[in-house]
């Protein structure tokens, strides 16, 4: 099966949204437009592009929590509650962290 330059041109929207590459994602945009995609065609690219970077942050956070888990085991360190940022604390830095 070849895949015709509109087909490619969506999967590398896809791709570049969920690797987070800017000037990637511009440039596929770009030629998505050119090939012929229409906006709901981009959007639902943009969609799952995301959705699979989501996924895969989840899967890997939740992998490395318990491979911590595993290893505060294995050394005797009981944490009951790993700490988390304070109710307003939002992204910016603060001392919670």
């Amino acid at each position: 099966m070849e895949f015709d330059d509109k087909l490619k041109s969506i999967i590398m929207v896809g791709a570049a949204k969920a690797v987070k590459c800017g000037p990637c994602l511009e440039h596929a945009v770009n030629w998505a437009v050119e090939a012929g995609c229409s906006e709901a065609d981009i959007a639902q690219a943009l969609g799952v592009g995301a959705k699979v970077r989501d996924g895969a942050h989840q899967m890997m956070s939740d992998q490395a929590d318990e491979q911590l888990a595993d290893v505060l085991e294995v050394v005797g360190i009981n944490v009951i509650t790993p700490l988390q940022a304070e109710d307003g604390c939002g992204d910016a830095p603060c001392p919670c962290r």
